[in-house]
């Protein structure tokens, strides 16, 4: 009994360390310091804007460092991610100001998406 507790137990920590050492392949943005971690998940949101309006540029695997980090503030890619913002901020404030309920559901709609 002793004997299959421990074997279970060793199993269950490699597995940890491989799936640990997976996650960090498959996504470098969750193991990376702090501002370049927030960067990259706020630039995630305008690749996947573009990649909705425009899906000729998908791919079936995003893995591996696809999509590069945003190491600094000074990343033109922190532009995009200020103009995703905007629009979709844009969207919102016109869908709640509008007096057209049709016109509005159909904003908050597209901004959803």
């Amino acid at each position: 009994l002793f004997v299959c507790v421990g074997f279970v137990r060793h199993e269950t920590q490699c597995i940890k360390m491989l799936i640990s050492c997976i996650y960090r392949f498959d996504n470098p943005a969750s193991v990376a310091p702090t501002p370049v971690r927030q960067l990259s998940y706020n630039y995630l949101i305008s690749v996947n804007l573009w990649l909705l309006l425009f899906p000729c540029d998908l791919c079936c695997d995003w893995t591996m460092g696809t999509v590069s980090l945003v190491e600094s503030f000074l990343d033109p890619r922190n532009i995009a991610t200020l103009i995703s913002y905007t629009v979709l901020l844009l969207l919102t404030y016109v869908a709640v100001v509008t007096e057209n309920r049709q016109q509005a559901t159909v904003i908050i709609m597209v901004s959803v998406c």
